[in-house]
Order: C-alpha cells, then sequence, then structure tokens
C-alpha cells in the first residue's frame, strides 16, 4: 500500500503542514482526552529536552487549564516585525509557543534569536515556549544551555523528527482514536520513521556502496574527460578536483582560477528536493514547465555552464538555435542569440546562480555489457566543447 505523507511530502514546508494538520485533528474535538493528548505530544516530544523544567511545569499547568477552543496553530506565520515561524501555537490571539521546522537545512543568522524576541513581545510574564524541530540540524550555540543570556525565552528545547515518529506511531494504535486519524497517524509515523531512522538494509547497502561501488563512480566520473580536445586553459584543468555530494559525483573546471563561471559535469541522480545541488533541483527547469517535459527518476550523466545569476538570464528553447529571455512573465525569442545548438539544455536560475545544463539518462550511454565507458567519454567531451562555447558567448 502507498504511503500518502509518502506521496505528498517533498520538503520542509509540506512536513511542517502535515504535521500541524494532525494536530489540529486532535484539538477540534474540544474533549478532555483530546486535550490530554496535545498536552502530551507538547510535554513529551516538543519540551521534552526543556531548559527549565520549573516553566515547564508553569507553562504546561496554564496550558492545562485552558479550553480547547482558545488554543490554535498557524504555519508560516508573519510577526508584526516580519520574521515567520514555521509553526505558532496561540491562547486565544497571544502566542504562546514558536516552532521552527528544519530537516536538513541550516537556520539563518539569528533566527531563532528573533522569534525569542517575538515570543517575549507578548508574554506580559506569562510562559511562553520556543522550540526547534529538526532531523539533523544542530541547534546554535547557547540555545540548549539554561545559563545563556542570548535569550529571553527561558523555556527552550530541542526536539526531534524520530520522538514525533515514534508518537504518532503509538497514537494510532490507540483503541480510543477514531479514523481518518488513526489511519493518517499511523501512515505519518511510518513516514517519518522511514525518512529518518536507517534500517539495518540501509547499512548493508551503504557497506556495499562505500567498499566498492562509491570508488567506482568516482573513477567513472574521473575518465569521463578521456579523449576530450578543449581549448588550452580548459584542459589543464580537465581532471579537477572531484566532489561527492549527497546524490552525485561531479569534477567543476574554469580556464581561470577563482573564477565565479564554470563548468561541472559528473554523474548524479535526479534531486529529490530543489536544495539538493545537483542538476538545482528538476523542478527548477524553466524549458520542462514550458514544453511540458519532465525529468524522470533516474541516474543521469550530466554537464551544466554556470555563474551568477544576474549574467544567466537567457533561457534556451528546445527548438536548433533559438534562444529566449523573460520579458514578464513570458518568454520572448531572442534575435542574435549564441550560435550553438540549444537543443537539449535546460535553464535554471535562482537568487545566487544561473546556467545551463544538458542531461542524458545513463542508460542511454551503456556499453554492450552494461558498462559505463566509451559512450559516456563521447557524450561528455561533446557536450564540454558545446559547453566551452556557451561560457565564452555568456561570460
Amino acid at each position: 500500500m502507498v504511503n500518502l505523507y509518502a506521496r505528498l511530502v517533498k520538503d520542509e514546508n509540506s512536513r511542517t503542514e502535515a504535521l500541524v494538520d494532525l494536530l489540529e485533528r486532535i484539538l477540534e474535538k474540544d474533549q478532555e482526552a483530546d486535550a490530554a493528548r496535545f498536552g502530551h505530544f507538547i510535554s513529551e516530544i516538543l519540551l521534552n529536552q526543556p531548559t527549565n523544567g520549573e516553566e515547564k511545569i508553569s507553562f504546561l499547568g496554564i496550558l492545562g487549564n485552558m479550553p480547547l477552543s482558545a488554543l490554535s496553530i498557524k504555519t508560516q506565520y508573519r510577526t508584526p516585525t516580519g520574521v515567520i515561524p514555521d509553526i505558532v501555537v496561540f491562547n486565544g490571539d497571544r502566542p504562546i509557543c514558536a516552532i521552527e521546522v528544519k530537516i536538513d537545512a541550516p537556520l539563518g543568522e539569528e533566527q531563532l534569536e528573533s522569534y525569542d524576541t517575538f515570543l517575549q513581545q507578548t508574554a506580559n510574564g506569562n510562559p511562553t515556549a520556543l522550540v526547534l524541530l529538526t532531523q539533523s540540524t544542530q541547534p546554535p550555540e547557547g540555545f540548549t544551555n539554561p545559563d545563556s543570556r542570548a535569550y529571553r525565552t527561558s523555556l527552550r528545547s530541542h526536539a526531534s523528527w524520530g520522538k514525533v515518529a515514534k508518537w504518532f506511531e503509538e497514537l494510532s494504535q490507540e483503541s480510543a482514536i477514531d479514523e481518518p486519524l488513526k489511519t493518517l497517524a499511523r501512515e505519518f509515523g511510518e513516514f517519518l520513521k522511514e525518512d529518518t531512522m536507517p534500517t539495518l538494509d540501509d547499512v548493508a547497502r551503504a557497506r556495499l556502496y562505500l567498499t566498492h561501488s562509491h570508488w567506482a563512480l568516482i573513477e567513472a566520473v574521473k575518465a569521463m574527460t578521456d579523449g576530450c580536445q578543449l581549448p588550452a586553459a580548459w584542459s589543464a584543468r580537465k581532471k579537477g578536483n572531484t566532489r561527492i555530494g549527497r546524490v552525485g559525483i561531479s569534477t567543476r573546471i574554469s580556464p581561470r582560477d577563482n573564477d565565479p563561471h564554470s563548468v561541472t559535469y559528473g554523474l548524479c541522480f535526479n534531486p529529490v528536493d530543489e536544495n539538493d545541488d545537483y542538476l538545482h533541483g528538476c523542478q527548477r527547469y524553466e524549458n520542462d514547465a514550458v514544453n511540458g517535459h519532465t525529468i524522470e527518476d533516474g541516474f543521469y550523466a550530466f554537464v551544466y555552464v554556470a555563474g551568477p545569476s544576474n549574467e544567466c538570464q537567457h533561457i534556451p528553447g528546445y527548438s536548433h538555435n533559438q534562444w529566449y529571455e523573460r520579458a514578464g512573465q513570458n518568454l520572448v525569442q531572442v534575435e542574435n542569440g549564441p550560435n550553438i545548438d540549444s537543443t537539449g539544455w535546460y535553464y535554471y536560475c535562482d537568487a545566487n546562480n544561473g546556467g545551463y545544463a544538458k542531461i542524458c539518462p545513463i542508460q542511454n550511454l551503456l556499453d554492450d555489457e552494461g558498462r559505463l565507458g566509451d559512450e559516456l567519454q563521447t557524450w561528455t567531451c561533446e557536450r564540454l566543447n558545446e559547453a566551452v562555447q556557451l561560457w565564452n558567448e555568456f561570460f
């Protein structure tokens, strides 16, 4: 059976929304047992490791004495000062708990400190709580230290998604829980365990990869440019430093040292989200949206040209030698675009970097024995020559 959350939850924001949806389902009945369950989640999961035990008791006491109808939960709440905590719990119109949700992304500079300020502006001496709920992101220095003076909110806690998974799994086994909450709680718990808690099978696969495939793939990437005839400045660097990321292995080259413009080639899986920095998130390829193509799940060879985003505003089309640029929300053909076959080049651009990528499913580049060899090298060399031309046109 397909897990609902495995299909729908793709990033940090959607996981946050799924969690809050389940908590709201617990709150909506306004019964004593539901109040106890919600309080238990706050106590045992979010505030499991409090920086101030006495403040936790006081906070939970007030929480237990207020009617469920007074409690509400808002996601992506914009505070009067403009900061946006992922989750804010309210008692009426007064915020009592701010929760920052992370999976593996870093915290913003003074992000938790800004939420601390927001809570204290409306506390009026009442207990409040500041929580960091993470998978692998570590709390900033001083956050879990009871003696830290960096925060005015004395009740702080670092919570884990692993404990959230176990709590919802146990909730689904309670006989008093009705549908659909029972099924949703079970599936959410299973989804989180699969996503955050490796099994012995994962360990076995990792052992196989680290002892053999890891090095085989690194050597395959190093060999991708064998036989390439590039301009002299590029040829001297075509065996650049090999980098290993979460979903790929790559080599970055540039004809000049410390140049913000570069060409990168390698092997990678289709990124699972747009934060994966291989192929820069398949969702961000504009040509897919324009032409209806999709980058399917699988393993790919790739070459991309990259530079600062303000220098990468042209969008290549799929037809022969046609290039486009943005005019508002529309794409307008450029009369004097680069004189290069742009078929198959994908465009991407974010706040910092942009560029053009060409990719190929690895099964199209295997030899008769199913190995990576001459076909991969030929494809890479052809793409690198095109990439050098693109680099010269734009940079």
